[in-house]
């Protein structure tokens, strides 16, 4: 039998990073310094690259994704980055993808030694513009209104130029990383040691998502997915309060209702204190402020907000569920996959104890925001 891809991530020495900077991207490596990361090799990368100009000092980071079994993975990979450069032109703070030496998008696919894994497929390889700061996930940071909102707005000129690109993110394969699939979480509840109200609460939230979802036509774009702290890098300046630099990490791209990228940005902001310093419905009101009074947003109907009241439980007990599950099989990475595990578990608890009764809640929200 064909075994599938090692799970952990690539082990890549400085020269073989050097040899795909030249190869690939006509690039002469000056320095290299590795990233943290999950199941993905990722290194800030300091190298030489002529162009029209001459040859020119420039910062990036280079991706190697961790295992590539998927058929359809080259078009997706391909139409990802080219996507994500429509978003740059667009004048959006995102990491924009390096082309290649021969002026294409096509992310190079490279072998690495795995002698007991025979038919791995290949490692994609994403040169990607540096964006200069550090995660917020890193910062002691106060989310006032005012932040949450230009969140809020950057979301919303992101739905809103994605429909303006003239292709179609490819088809993915179902995973219950998209909250769109999370019905597919419904075994796994059972697998992960809960106790037995939290897997009531659980199959609850799950299960009002997915029917929530499938009754009406929402609002769609493509979705960053993983819209959070880890993934908003700030600009830190001793003389003034640190600022919004970039977005970064796109790799889980997919059409979906708009309002799914706001619940796991309001979750992730949710939790960053716990007992929470900021009320749920003040945090969505804000975001929602900000999207919703962006020139060309998408507009966010009742249905809409219906939608955003199930998919808050739904992203805390996602998170919960995969990590938890995810850490049994990787035993090696547990205390990173069950970080915010407590905080969670607690935000599901919260929302059905404090907002658990009334969807309605969320229809009305912020009328009355810090700042209009």
């Amino acid at each position: 039998m064909a075994m599938s891809c090692p799970p952990q991530k690539p082990d890549v020495p400085d020269s073989k990073v050097s040899q795909i900077l030249r190869d690939y991207f006509g690039c002469s490596l000056i320095n290299v310094k590795r990233l943290d990361g999950y199941d993905d090799f990722s290194a800030h990368v300091t190298f030489t690259k002529q162009d029209s100009s001459g040859k020119t000092v420039q910062q990036g980071v280079i991706k190697i994704l961790g295992q590539t079994t998927l058929s359809n993975m080259n078009s997706r990979n391909l139409l990802v980055c080219g996507f994500l450069e429509h978003l740059c032109n667009a004048g959006l703070p995102f990491s924009r993808p390096f082309r290649l030496s021969d002026g294409t998008l096509n992310p190079p696919t490279i072998q690495l030694d795995h002698p007991e894994q025979e038919a791995c497929q290949g490692h994609y390889v994403h040169l990607l513009s540096y964006v200069e700061g550090v995660p917020l996930s890193m910062l002691d940071f106060h989310y006032d209104g005012y932040f949450l909102q230009k969140i809020g707005s950057l979301a919303a000129r992101m739905h809103s130029v994605a429909l303006t690109h003239p292709t179609h993110i490819p088809e993915r394969v179902k995973s219950p990383w998209y909250l769109v699939d999370v019905e597919l979480l419904l075994d796994r509840i059972y697998a992960v040691n809960l106790s037995a109200e939290d897997v009531s609460l659980s199959l609850r939230a799950v299960k009002d998502f997915t029917s929530c979802l499938s009754r009406h036509k929402y609002t769609e774009s493509i979705l960053h997915g993983d819209l959070k702290g880890d993934n908003i890098i700030m600009k830190v300046d001793k003389r003034s309060s640190p600022s919004l630099s970039g977005v970064i990490d796109f790799a889980d791209l997919v059409k979906g209702p708009v309002v799914i990228d706001i619940a796991v940005f309001a979750v992730a902001v949710w939790i960053v204190n716990w007992p929470p310093t900021q009320s749920l419905l003040q945090i969505i009101s804000e975001v929602l402020a900000g999207y919703t009074e962006t020139s060309d947003a998408l507009p966010l109907t009742a249905l809409d907000r219906e939608l955003l009241y199930h998919a808050i439980p739904a992203r805390c007990v996602q998170h919960l569920v995969m990590c938890r599950y995810d850490a049994l099989h990787d035993p090696d990475n547990v205390s990173y996959l069950l970080s915010e595990d407590v905080y969670m578990l607690g935000a599901l608890r919260e929302f059905y104890e404090t907002c658990g009764k009334d969807s309605d809640l969320f229809i009305s929200l912020h009328k009355h925001t810090t700042y209009s």
